[in-house]
């Protein structure tokens, strides 16, 4: 950059608002695109692009490879059981599969799978035209490689088997990890950092932060921050409960199933008619951390899935109305919260004087989009013919991507709280402003104590001006003290009266049940993030 381009004041005053840390001129454009960069730039799916660093974790979890990983896993330990099973009891022949020695087990599973044995799998299916029978192949090559006196044994390997004994394993391991190891952990966390963010502005001695409750988006009574977020809390934590399960000993969250192409076990019961194949398949299901479907189809019922899906969309929904409703404090004309913004960050493009919620509002349409993407996956999960296709495999594996959006907006809704703080000013005025909050309690009281006139009529017309304005606070208190001599009420009732305008006397009760409640749960979501970190996968 020439040195009268960096003397203009234009270009310094602009630089000077990104604060110390941007570089000079001469750095910034000295700045290059790295392979990196130009992957996300190309990525035509924002979420793996611009939206990257939030869901990169996903390439451990539910990629190509991380599939693949998973069906060699399955597809292992399945050649492992029927050695074990067949190799110790079968009589007719006993050299088809011999018992494996805990050395030659260890081997098996110590077996790597990396990206390069997932491309020869892959090269592979170029000659099968079927991926699952394709990496049984890869494996009937690389098992003699690494334990070659089971070169005669490699017709073990998915043995019987259909395709979805092995697949309807391998979705369930990845849907347990990303939704118990990393989607209820993520919302887990949001919540209690809600939680902290509410505690913030009750620290300073003058207790829990008043706000006004709407109903028809209208001020209704007063209420606190506590109880308002104590709400969706309440919600979320009975559902997580039911997802976790902590009474039952023995939780296997999604499904795994065995069984062979309609789910009968005709194979497995034609060659060795002999076995308990129904407690060899439980076992086998099981022991990856799997609930046992006993009766299928080619594919499991998925009734664990549905249900549990079903939980995850009204969880998302709870989160959703969370922030419309936040956004609706945050808008005018009372901006109850307000938005503080750092150094050298903008809130409009054009309009200085305002700080929009971007982050939240481009959250809230991915939290839709994530619950659309779940509701999709339920209804399709029934949706197939007589006793099977593979309309599933596809769902399961698209399911990462399904709910990429709700990880970035949980990330962007949580940033975009942070930097949000009350507004006391304005929201001590709109609290005088709508004294008549107090009314419901004012009109059940004078109800209570026995009055002869219309309590409701009453408290409505000190309420409500002429022109269908609301009463400000001077108003209504004039108005009250003129009813109170109107019934010739005694002064202890009128003393009532008006400490029933206090809208702290009004919230106490729900806010001491708020608070209770706020400890409660955050010993509860404590546990529960603890209780998914054990689930299997």
């Amino acid at each position: 950059m020439k040195k009268k381009e960096q003397e203009n004041p234009i270009i310094k005053a602009m630089l000077k608002g990104y604060g110390e840390k941007f570089p000079s001129l001469e750095e910034f454009f000295s700045l290059t695109t790295s392979p990196e960069d130009l992957r996300r730039l190309l990525s035509p799916i924002p979420e793996l692009g611009r939206y990257l660093n939030h869901v990169e974790f996903l390439g451990a979890v539910t990629s190509d490879l991380a599939y693949a990983k998973l069906r060699f896993r399955v597809m292992i330990e399945y050649f492992i059981c029927l050695c074990q099973t067949i190799g110790e009891r079968s009589f007719e022949n006993k050299e088809f599969l011999p018992r494996l020695t805990s050395e030659e087990i260890e081997t098996l599973r110590a077996i790597e799978i990396g990206p390069n044995e997932v491309i020869q799998a892959q090269f592979i299916e170029t000659f099968t035209g079927h991926d699952t029978a394709a990496a049984g192949d890869f494996l009937k090559l690389l098992i003699p490689k690494k334990i070659p006196r089971l070169a005669n044994a490699i017709e073990g390997v998915h043995f019987a088997a259909t395709s979805e004994d092995v697949i309807g394993n391998v979705t369930g391991l990845m849907a347990n990890n990303l939704i118990y190891h990393h989607l209820l952990p993520k919302i887990i966390d949001f919540w209690i950092f809600t939680i902290d963010w509410s505690q913030k502005w009750q620290q300073d001695g003058k207790g829990s932060l008043i706000l006004p409750a709407f109903t028809h988006k209208q001020s209704a009574e007063p209420t606190t921050q506590n109880k308002m977020i104590s709400v969706p809390l309440y919600s979320t934590v009975t559902w997580i409960g039911m997802l976790i399960h902590p009474m039952i000993p023995k939780f296997q969250p999604f499904s795994g199933k065995m069984g062979g192409a309609v789910g009968n076990g005709t194979c497995h019961f034609a060659a060795f008619p002999e076995f308990d194949w129904e407690t060899i398949f439980r076992d086998f299901v099981e022991g990856f951390g799997l609930h046992y479907d006993k009766m299928t189809d080619q594919c499991s019922p998925y009734v664990m899935e549905g249900f549990i899906l079903h939980i995850i969309d009204d969880m998302l929904g709870k989160m959703v109305k969370f922030g419309e409703d936040f956004c609706d404090l945050v808008s005018c004309p009372g901006q109850l919260f307000v938005k503080l913004k750092k150094k050298g960050q903008k809130g409009s493009s054009i309009m200085p004087g305002k700080t929009n919620l971007w982050g939240i509002e481009g959250a809230l349409v991915m939290l839709r989009k994530a619950q659309s993407a779940i509701r999709f996956f339920i209804s399709e999960l029934q949706n197939y013919p007589h006793q099977g296709n593979m309309t599933r495999s596809y769902l399961f594996r698209s399911l990462g991507g399904d709910l990429m959006p709700a990880f970035i907006a949980i990330d962007r809704i949580t940033k975009e709280l942070g930097a949000c703080v009350p507004s006391e000013r304005n929201i001590e005025e709109c609290l005088k402003k709508y004294p008549g909050m107090c009314g419901s309690s004012l009109q059940t009281y004078l109800k209570a104590i026995g009055i002869k006139d219309d309590a409701y009529r009453l408290i409505q017309e000190i309420s409500i001006n002429e022109d269908g304005s609301y009463a400000n606070a001077g108003e209504f208190k004039d108005r009250l003290q003129n009813v109170a001599k109107k019934l010739n009420l005694s002064s202890n009732i009128q003393e009532r009266l008006i400490e029933l305008t206090e809208f702290s006397v009004l919230v106490a009760p729900a806010d001491r049940k708020a608070k209770l409640f706020i400890e409660e749960t955050r010993k509860d979501l404590a546990e529960f993030k603890k209780m998914c970190a054990q689930v299997k996968i």
